[in-house]
């Protein structure tokens, strides 16, 4: 049996204007950091940051604004690396709805898909169920359960749900740091 990883917490914050902002912890590998992205559908712009060297990267946005549910979103499972594996022309899927169930006091509607990859030369066979729980009051997946014959389980739920307008600098770019523009929003000569 695989040991479980610890439990990862992703924050994740939504004002009255549809601004989004995710604050995530760095992996525990020796490259990547912890980073943070700001999602303002209003200016168009998606803010990648760098926290570590106060650096934002700026990338064109199609985000469609969202109502204000500032929340914690929790991982855990058997294992955090997920791939999604390459298509086959064998590969069959199955949608189900699951009704209606609470989840963390609120009403979400519920999906099943099932995906069912066979044996190849490479792979051995796959079955991928994937359960999705969407609040209609919110607008918001409340939690997503991943079944996988190979990679083994995962669970996303979003918990400590605060509904108080989160703090406008949380979506503002710090003055400190520096702005670069991602290649597509570059002026052409």
């Amino acid at each position: 049996m695989r040991n479980m990883p610890p439990k990862e917490t992703i924050r994740v914050y939504r004002d009255s204007a549809g601004r989004t902002r995710t604050d995530a912890p760095a992996p525990p590998n020796q490259i990547a950091t912890h980073f943070a992205v700001i999602n303002d559908p209003l200016a168009g712009f998606q803010y990648s940051l760098d926290l570590e060297n106060k650096v934002a990267r700026r990338f064109g946005s199609a985000t469609v604004a969202m109502r204000t549910v500032p929340a914690t979103i929790q991982v855990s499972g058997a294992d955090v690396k997920w791939y999604t594996p390459a298509i086959t022309a064998n590969v069959t899927t199955h949608s189900e709805l699951l009704g209606t169930e609470f989840v963390n006091g609120l009403a979400a509607a519920g999906t099943r898909v099932t995906t069912n990859r066979p044996k190849t030369p490479r792979d051995e066979e796959q079955e991928n169920i994937r359960e999705t729980w969407f609040s209609p009051e919110l607008q918001m997946t409340l939690r997503i359960q991943v079944f996988n014959s190979i990679m083994g389980n995962r669970t996303i739920s979003l918990e400590n749900i605060d509904r108080a307008e989160p703090d406008p600098s949380l979506f503002r770019v710090p003055p400190e740091y520096t702005i670069v523009d991602s290649p597509a929003n570059r002026p052409t000569k």
